[in-house]
């Protein structure tokens, strides 16, 4: 396995020298080797061999519609092509090739009737039962959640069925969209969890926070249907992309510059350039092979906005770190 921060690094390195080095040659011949096998590859993996595939039409003979060795290169491909535009009305332009062409009816139609299979598969699976992958049933769960939030936003604000139809579909695709950004990050990990061991036991973060934060405080052009919620517009401050290990970061910096006493296990308030977050704590008794383990779950992380917690905040003790970064105990 070859980590996403290395194929960036060569790949960045490719680009600085304008052509292909000896360790990208080296890694495509690799992948390729896998690929073929029908081995399994990390979604980092699978995006670069099959990007390279796809500059590559007339020498690669690859459907990506139907090839499962490129389904989450041509998920994340084509959902963001036509997020905004998931009827595919009026023009729509080609995002993967440099020139930007624009794409023909029947190259849209087909894209379209690929993403409403995909809608379809996905509503099949959000249905079942519970299995034994924690990451799996934390999706399950909150996309049912988003759905049953915005039914009922809907019929408070007169929605049509066009227009339900359309938001739910955004749900849905939007939805494995974010799980397969969770995955890749998990993957990347090597292990399915973030473990902070601190006095009184362990802190988790795990794919339940991860995919609590992207659903419900990113995203507000997919999620605007939700009430009382703030958003992380921040780029500076908060990462997508590797979001967990900011957390970590933060709850670490507390312990190292609060006393212990002060942690009351329930949430930890921020201020980082300027703008106030709380991150929230669940006390977790998780059933196990031969016991049970109790643990503190990493439960959300959000830009506080509303005056009554901004009061909340503001009225507590301010631990300055640096510059950047307080503390409120």
């Amino acid at each position: 396995m070859i980590s996403k921060k290395d194929i960036e690094r060569i790949r960045e390195e490719c680009l600085k020298l304008k052509h292909e080095t000896h360790e990208m040659s080296n890694l495509m011949i690799k992948l390729k080797s896998i690929f073929d096998k029908g081995e399994s590859l990390t979604i980092a993996e699978e995006q670069l061999i099959c990007s390279a595939f796809h500059s590559k039409p007339d020498v690669n003979k690859i459907d990506f519609y139907s090839d499962t060795r490129c389904s989450t290169y041509w998920f994340n491909l084509k959902y963001l092509q036509y997020y905004l535009n998931l009827d595919g009305h009026g023009f729509v332009y080609d995002s993967f090739l440099p020139e930007h062409p624009q794409l023909s009816p029947d190259q849209i139609s087909k894209d379209i009737n690929y993403l409403n299979k995909e809608k379809q598969r996905i509503e099949i699976l959000i249905s079942e039962k519970p299995s034994s992958d924690d990451a799996l049933n934390y999706y399950k769960y909150e996309t049912n959640h988003q759905l049953k939030e915005y039914k009922k936003f809907s019929e408070r604000a007169w929605h049509g069925h066009f227009k339900k139809t359309y938001q739910q579909k955004l749900i849905i695709l939007h939805s494995w969209f974010i799980f397969l950004k969770v995955k890749e990050y998990f993957q990347e990990l090597g292990n399915s969890e973030i473990i902070i061991n601190y006095r009184n036991g362990e802190i988790v973060i795990d794919s339940y926070i991860y995919l609590h934060v992207l659903f419900r405080h990113f995203a507000e052009i997919v999620t605007n249907y939700q009430t009382a919620k703030s958003y992380h517009f921040d780029q500076a401050n908060v990462s997508h992309e590797w979001l967990p290990d900011q957390i970590k970061e933060h709850i670490q910096s507390f312990f190292t510059h609060i006393c212990f006493s002060e942690f009351n296990e329930r949430f930890i308030s921020l201020k980082l350039n300027g703008r106030y977050y709380d991150i929230w704590f669940r006390k977790i008794n998780k059933s196990i092979k031969g016991g049970t383990r109790n643990f503190l779950r990493v439960q959300s992380f959000y830009p506080v906005e509303l005056e009554r917690d901004l009061k909340r905040i503001t009225a507590l003790k301010e631990t300055k770190v640096n510059e950047k970064l307080s503390f409120f105990t």
